[in-house]
Order: C-alpha cells, then sequence, then structure tokens
C-alpha cells in the first residue's frame, strides 16, 4: 500500500515559538483553522511510496543528508497566499534554500533508485516559506492579513536536519525520522555543491495589539 510522505525543514525552538504565539493569536481571533496545531517547518518535497519500504526510505533520507553541510535560513516578514488563504513567513534567502532543497532532493531520487525503491507522484517546494495558518473564513482572513503583514518580524536560524514525516489521515502527519546534515559523506555527491548562505544577526517581536 502507498503512503504519502513529506520531508520537511524543522525551525530552530526560537522560531517555533514564535510561530506558536502568532497560530494563538490568530486562534483567539478566528477559532480553528487549518494548520493550527502543526509544528512550525518549511516543506521540502514530497512523494508516495510503498509503506514496506518505510525503513528503506529513512536510510536513503539519511544519506542524501550526509552530502549537505548545515547552513542559514533567514526569515523575514509576512505575505499570503490568496486563492488558499494562508498566510506565513517568507524566507529571505529562499533562492539559497532552493538550491540546497534541489541538491538533497536529487541526491534523495539518486539513491533511492539505486535502493529499487518505487517513489511516484513526487513535488518539490519552488516557494519556501514557513505558514502560519490556511483556509481562513473570508470575512476574518482581510483583517488578519492586514494585522500580520504590518507587524515586522526577522530572525535567522541554522537548518541542521531535516524531517521525513507520513501522513496518517485527518490532517495528522507522524514523523518518522531526522536526517542530520552532516557533510561526512567520502562519495562524490550525484549534484554540484551550491553556496552557503550568509549568517545575519536575527530579531523579534512577540507582541501583538
Amino acid at each position: 500500500m502507498k503512503m504519502f510522505y513529506k520531508v520537511q525543514l524543522p525551525a530552530s525552538q526560537p522560531v517555533a515559538s514564535y510561530v506558536h504565539q502568532c497560530k494563538l493569536y490568530i486562534q483567539q481571533r478566528a477559532g480553528k483553522f487549518k494548520f493550527m496545531t502543526s509544528e512550525a517547518f518549511i516543506s521540502l518535497f514530497s512523494f508516495e511510496a510503498e509503506v514496506a519500504d518505510e525503513q528503506q526510505l529513512i536510510k536513503a533520507l539519511r544519506k542524501a543528508a550526509a552530502y549537505l553541510d548545515t547552513f542559514d535560513v533567514s526569515l523575514n516578514g509576512f505575505s499570503h497566499f490568496p486563492q488558499s488563504r494562508t498566510l506565513f513567513i517568507k524566507v529571505e534567502n529562499a533562492r539559497t534554500l532552493r538550491e540546497r532543497n534541489r541538491l538533497f532532493h536529487d541526491a534523495f531520487l539518486s539513491i533511492t533508485k539505486d535502493m529499487g525503491i518505487d517513489i511516484s507522484n513526487m513535488t518539490f517546494t519552488d516557494h519556501p516559506h514557513m505558514t502560519i495558518g490556511a483556509d481562513f473564513e473570508s470575512k476574518i482572513y482581510g483583517s488578519l492579513y492586514n494585522a500580520f503583514v504590518q507587524h515586522r518580524y526577522h530572525q535567522d536560524f541554522r537548518a541542521e536536519s531535516a524531517l521525513l514525516v507520513k501522513y496518517v489521515g485527518r490532517g495528522k502527519n507522524k514523523v518518522l525520522s531526522k536526517a542530520p546534515f552532516q557533510k561526512v559523506s567520502r562519495h562524490r555527491p550525484p549534484f554540484i555543491e551550491a553556496p552557503t548562505a550568509s549568517n545575519e544577526k536575527g530579531q523579534m517581536t512577540l507582541e501583538f495589539n
């Protein structure tokens, strides 16, 4: 049986705490909403695979992560996807993150192919972002959007690992494994190395009026 899997970049604890505060702010004004209980993360790619291959998927992701070193992610300000009424935090160095993700994605595909794992419906994240919430009611969405886009937020964090997550139904996910970025593989990766993102001083404000 095939299941739906996601590979995510988890946020640092300070960023996760801030996102939690954002969700509480929204919940007080809008009630329940999509992604209300989700952890803070950036989606990298997703796919379908046989549940019987789960342990092999974990090994493949860890092997792919061993080709990458840790890198910086810079979050800066809020934006939205109006069609899905989604609020999110923007990734300032999105191009660098996209390049890193492409290397990770390609290595994972190459490794799973060599291992004989059947991967289907692969989706790559072209617009990396950190979702706060989605599918809000139209009558409250406008006021939420105006409140967040006027709110200044800038925070950097070090991306040190990726998570393999399985969708288990009813909007719930289960974290299967963590894959550290260690740059320990002695073999040449099946891609060209991308530049490392610059490190900038983080700033964050938690007050909402």
